[in-house]
């Protein structure tokens, strides 16, 4: 399996090729994917964010007229897991991407979400249960700090687990639009893949780490990027190296011996896989 963007190498390379070699290959082909597809990113993009705005008015509306009412601000935010549906249409394009297939964005995007909008937004209804929990937990016992040192211990677990929970993400939408799977099995084979995967999450969290640096410190004309590019771009480099662990761990024959031209998935080592879309 190669490293992050090709630098690094867990997996032995074959007969007479060499490690640098490889690492030069998938380092290239990150940026000639990123480069040849650019527009097709920027068109995604933006179709991407588009979809999403009608999500996010309730809360423009209470923010602008009832600003200080948290228990209704939150209540407007519930519509915003539906961009959990048009995340699944992002990531379908995404991956053909990565794996350099042939895409038509409007047509595969749509029917992407079609096929997958019950498991996304069931998906998203878990991760934004998840997410309120685990900021409450981390704000409250962040306050208690003040009253008792021995809170620390609790807010530590509770960023970890957080963390945990972010790094499934970057395998949880791959593996849905990819495989037939119930959601009890999608985020089981998750946690297990961001620990098998723990050094690229890692790694892929600082990178994108310093692409919202560099976006933060350009603010706010760096803002013009989110509409255009910058959705996609993060979504890519996650895409890109995350997509090689599914393969070689959901994949083993297809990584082996490469993939058949249909895509099916015959063997994995997790039992609960299924076909690819």
């Amino acid at each position: 399996m190669a490293g992050f963007l090709g630098i690094g190498n867990y997996a032995k390379p074959g007969p007479g090729v060499s490690k640098d070699e490889d690492q030069r290959h998938d380092f290239f082909i990150f940026f000639e994917l990123y480069f040849r597809k650019f527009w097709n990113l920027c068109v995604i993009n933006m179709l991407y964010f588009a979809f999403c705005i009608p999500f996010f008015i309730p809360c423009f509306f209470v923010e602008m007229y009832n600003p200080r009412n948290a228990p209704l601000f939150y209540l407007s935010l519930v519509p915003v897991i539906g961009i959990s549906v048009i995340t699944s249409g992002l990531t379908y394009i995404l991956r053909n991407f990565a794996r350099q297939e042939h895409t038509f964005l409007w047509m595969d995007f749509i029917d992407t979400i079609k096929k997958n909008w019950r498991q996304s937004l069931a998906a998203g209804a878990i991760d934004y249960i998840f997410y309120f929990i685990m900021l409450f937990s981390i704000g409250f016992y962040n306050r208690l700090l003040s009253v008792n040192n021995w809170y620390l211990l609790p807010l530590i677990l509770s960023v970890i687990v957080t963390a945990i929970f972010t790094f499934m993400q970057f395998y949880l939408y791959l593996m849905l639009i990819s495989f037939e799977l119930t959601i009890k099995q999608l985020f089981k084979n998750a946690f297990i893949l961001s620990f098998a995967g723990f050094g690229h999450n890692i790694i892929i969290t600082i990178f994108c780490g310093l692409l919202a640096l560099v976006v933060f410190i350009f603010w706010p004309a760096s803002a013009l990027l989110i509409p255009f590019i910058l959705i996609s771009t993060f979504g890519f480099i996650i895409v890109f190296n995350i997509w090689p662990i599914i393969k070689s761990y959901l994949m083993p024959a297809a990584a082996t011996n490469g993939e058949s031209e249909d895509g099916d998935i015959k063997d994995a080592i997790f039992k609960d896989t299924g076909r690819t879309n």
